[in-house]
């Protein structure tokens, strides 16, 4: 139980660390509109697909955006392997595709100690694959684009490419990380939402009516995307 707090108090230094380095250095940082990548095609998409609902609004933008990505790097983490089947059975064309399976943060109703535990599971997972792959996840940033949405691997996503991009600053302003709140937020962020949001872990954080922006001023909104 101690070790377990031990990386929970780990994770939440790394946040704030990461959280006082954007507020520092973000604005005097040029970074691409995810619009801009429509021109210029991203190099590499790395794409996070959660479970359910936020799987299916996931693949629904990455339709959208099919045309801009057919020709990159990309790269699926998933949280289970349903949503992996549905990726594959949807985008059959697409070639140059690396699959990572890393888990879940937290399964829903689960207690305090059994999240803790699955949370550092889910860390070291990420870790790991970062680590055995240095070559796609630590190296060469050039237009690089992460999709997130949903639930709260996004955090611990967020944190640790947050950190990537802080120790490879010379890729600072190449690589964006773009959170995508669930169209069934109208009216209030979620829980994962609120994080990212407030302690500004991702790089642009979109929402998709834009009646939200009045709430949270912060956020941006191309209008709906699934």
């Amino acid at each position: 139980m101690m070790e377990s707090m031990y990386w929970v108090l780990f994770l939440c230094v790394v946040c704030v660390s990461v959280f006082i380095f954007n507020v520092i250095f973000t604005k005097a940082v040029l970074q691409p509109s995810m619009k801009n990548y429509g021109s210029i095609p991203p190099k590499k998409v790395i794409v996070f697909l959660g479970s359910g609902g936020h799987t299916g609004e996931m693949l629904e933008i990455l339709h959208t955006y099919k045309d801009t990505i057919s020709k990159s790097d990309l790269c699926i983490l998933c949280s289970e392997e349903n949503s992996l089947e549905r990726f594959k059975n949807q985008f059959p064309d697409f070639k140059n595709v690396k699959f990572f399976m890393i888990g879940k943060a937290r399964e829903v109703g689960s207690g305090k100690v059994s999240s803790i535990k699955s949370i550092i599971h889910t860390f070291v997972t990420i870790s790991q694959i970062i680590l055995k792959n240095k070559d796609f996840f630590v190296f060469n940033h050039e237009r690089t684009l992460m999709l997130l949405n949903g639930p709260g691997s996004c955090v611990l996503l967020s944190i640790l490419f947050q950190v990537l991009k802080i120790v490879t600053f010379k890729d600072y302003k190449s690589f964006k990380i773009v959170y995508i709140e669930s169209l069934a937020r109208c009216n209030k962020l979620s829980m994962t939402g609120m994080i990212l949001y407030y302690l500004k872990l991702s790089d642009e954080f979109l929402v998709q009516w834009p009646e939200m922006k009045l709430t949270y001023p912060y956020a941006k909104s191309y209008g709906i995307l699934v």
